[in-house]
Formats: structure tokens, C-alpha cells, sequence
């Protein structure tokens, strides 16, 4: 959950750089199937002690 959040604050402040510097408007958090996918395959994916 963390994880989301510093990706909401990161992306918001890089999406507002880009729009004033270059006029062009991305949408960070705009919703993405890795979204629900990601935090499955990495705790699949994570070593087992």
C-alpha cells in the first residue's frame, strides 16, 4: 500500500512538470491492470523462508 502511494505522490509531481514545461498531459493515475496483477506476482514471486 506503501508502494502506491509514493507512486501517487512521484507521479502526480512528474505529470505536473511535464504539463507545464511541455503542455502534454498524462493521467498517472489513471487505472491499469498491473494495478491488481503486481502485488500478486511479487508475493509469488518473493523468496519463502
Amino acid at each position: 500500500m506503501l508502494g502506491f502511494a509514493v507512486y501517487a505522490v512521484l507521479g502526480g509531481a512528474v505529470a505536473s512538470i511535464i504539463r507545464a514545461q511541455t503542455g502534454v498531459v498524462l493521467t498517472p493515475l489513471q487505472w491499469n491492470p498491473v494495478f491488481g496483477w503486481g502485488p500478486v506476482m511479487a508475493e509469488t514471486m518473493a523468496p519463502v523462508s
